[in-house]
């Protein structure tokens, strides 16, 4: 670790608050074009929950679909065990379709963060991703700090955080109403923790019942089922619903959802198909429109779910971002941390020379745990670098005047500077 970074972790100065909601310029040399939540939204409240879900159901498609390619070939482990049951392999060359499965909670922002170009076709070429980025789980320590792609519940997460501010679930087993997922349909489940297998709780209210349920499930819903609190469960976003009736009420077998989803399959199994117009194989990380019969998620145990903001088309709270450190330099700017009403995908620090040209620049991705609040201590950390994109290291850079700028991404997509100094070297 440099010796400047040695000097700033002598201590934490958590000085004062101030609150910004300016928005930022495109900072670096390529800014991917991911979708961004509108900040407008129609008059009517039916027009409004139907941009709603669209909004969301659009995220996780491009979640699903977007294309990409590494410079390198990574093999990374998600259980963060050396399971060979839970290694992936990707390779440099390979265009893939699709964020990755892992465990490192991270949006399409995050995950484009390594995006340096884009062809002519909209494959995204990735650049310095690492397994550190991708391997184990969204902790701390080195070897099991992934960062970037993204798990079931946290590509349903994403999703809904693009209007969303009221859900706070990290895992499957956290879908419960404890952490905003509401319950759609009329059936009964007061679990704030899932502990069990949600077959029980499906099975207990019954197959019409629960039939009935998902037959109101709408675009943008989702259906969770748990299997235990040790093995967690899955969870998919609704795109459509299929309902056919019969003498006995509604028929399982007839009818069906339509489904967005996340799992690790496509990848463990090399999945690919042939795409005509580029002329070559495309590797899938996901399938999309998948179509699952009431039957069948009925037997797994799946409970529909939805959240707020999808059923309640209250105004959503204008986005702000608040830095503890209301007067940082470039001895204390990492000692603070930030925080949003909306969940916090990334952080990237930016140095200017006296041209205002970029000449130094990192991004920080999300940890799972943090949610609104991001501890821009993790700058420094030595078991942190790995993950980090790019690098900010004020002792190389020549004498002279210099500007440093911060930029908060948050899960709607929008971009809010906090903070802009300058600085003598």
């Amino acid at each position: 670790m440099k010796k400047w970074i040695l000097l700033l972790l002598t201590g934490l100065l958590l000085t004062g608050c101030g609150t910004t909601t300016e928005e930022a310029p495109a900072t670096g040399n390529f800014t991917p074009d991911a979708p961004v939540a509108p900040e407008t939204e129609p008059a009517d409240a039916e027009a409004i929950l139907a941009q709603r879900r669209d909004v969301v159901e659009q995220y996780m498609r491009y979640m699903s679909t977007v294309r990409w390619s590494i410079d390198e070939d990574i093999t990374y482990d998600y259980s963060g065990t050396g399971d060979p049951s839970t290694t992936i392999k990707l390779k440099a060359g390979r265009i893939y379709q699709g964020i990755p499965y892992t465990h490192g909670c991270g949006s399409a922002y995050s995950w484009l963060s390594y995006a340096t170009g884009q062809d002519e076709n909209g494959t995204y070429t990735l650049t310095g991703l690492n397994k550190a980025a991708i391997n184990g789980r969204s902790k701390t320590e080195a070897g099991n700090c992934s960062r970037v792609g993204n798990d079931c519940a946290d590509a349903l997460y994403w999703a809904w955080s693009q209007v969303a501010t009221s859900i706070t679930f990290d895992l499957t087993i956290h879908m419960t109403p404890v952490y905003g997922c509401l319950l759609v349909g009329d059936y009964e489940w007061t679990d704030t923790v899932m502990h069990r297998n949600s077959r029980e709780v499906a099975e207990a209210n019954g197959k019409q019942r629960m039939f009935e349920a998902y037959a109101q499930l709408q675009k943008g819903d989702g259906i969770v089922h748990v299997v235990s609190a040790a093995v967690g469960g899955h969870a998919v976003m609704i795109v459509d619903t299929h309902v056919e009736r019969n003498e006995a009420g509604i028929d399982g077998e007839k009818s069906y959802v339509t489904v967005l989803e996340q799992s690790s399959g496509c990848e463990k199994d090399e999945k690919k198909y042939f795409d005509e117009e580029l002329g070559q194989d495309v590797y899938l990380c996901e399938v999309v429109d998948k179509q699952w019969t009431f039957d069948e998620i009925f037997a797994k145990g799946y409970l529909p779910v939805t959240c707020k903001e999808l059923i309640d088309p209250s105004p959503l709270p204008e986005p702000k971002v608040v830095d503890t450190n209301k007067e940082p330099t470039v001895d204390n700017m990492f000692y603070s941390t930030v925080t949003s009403n909306y969940r916090i995908a990334s952080v990237t620090a930016t140095v200017l020379d006296a041209q205002d040209r970029p000449v130094q620049q990192a991004t920080c991705n999300s940890l799972e745990p943090e949610f609104f609040t991001f501890n821009l201590s993790r700058f420094l950390l030595d078991d942190q670098l790995g993950v980090l994109v790019g690098e900010i290291d004020p002792a190389a850079l020549e004498p002279g005047q210099y500007r440093c700028t911060f930029d908060c991404r948050l899960s709607t997509g929008k971009v809010i500077r906090f903070r802009d100094f300058t600085f003598t070297v």
